[in-house]
């Protein structure tokens, strides 16, 4: 058993019990049981449990890739040798393209400027960018439609 203590502006002490080989156990039963592939989403350090045993876990157990926040996180997994696909869910600030385009790690972009601008980066590095195209609903609007993402994407590249 793996515990994290947690301490709060509340009057009482909180804790959060985290049982690896329960994590373990669940990401086996979808990875074996279905034709998907598995991520481990490990933001905020994995919700503050710890992000490197439940990243090391949920891969041995058959998650094939891994999501973070940020950027740094990100980093941080890859320094501590983390070697499969990790995704950006957050936005990444251009400052912070290069770094990661160079630790081979996938990028959410939200509209074609700013894929335009990682898409420098890469040409600059020679080195593919990996990117996940983000559609934002917002009030039940959508922001960028499949269709015309998809095509103002892809004319990036032609």
């Amino acid at each position: 058993m793996y515990t994290v203590f947690m301490k709060t502006h509340m009057p009482h002490s909180n804790w959060v019990e985290i049982e690896l080989a329960a994590i373990e156990n669940n990401v086996r039963y979808f990875s074996d049981s279905s034709d998907v592939n598995v991520m481990a989403v490990v933001k905020a350090n994995a919700y503050g449990h710890g992000s490197l045993p439940v990243v090391e876990t949920a891969l041995r157990a058959g998650a094939s890739w891994c999501g973070v926040a940020r950027a740094d996180e990100a980093i941080e997994l890859r320094s501590a040798g983390i070697k499969c696909p990790i995704l950006v869910l957050g936005f990444t600030p251009i400052s912070k393209v290069e770094q990661l385009i160079a630790s081979n790690v996938s990028i959410t972009g939200w509209d074609v400027d700013y894929l335009k601008d990682v898409d420098i980066i890469a040409q600059r590095l020679n080195l593919p960018a990996r990117i996940h195209l983000k559609r934002w609903i917002l009030g039940g609007v959508s922001y960028w439609s499949p269709l015309s993402g998809c095509i103002a994407y892809c004319s990036l590249f032609r």
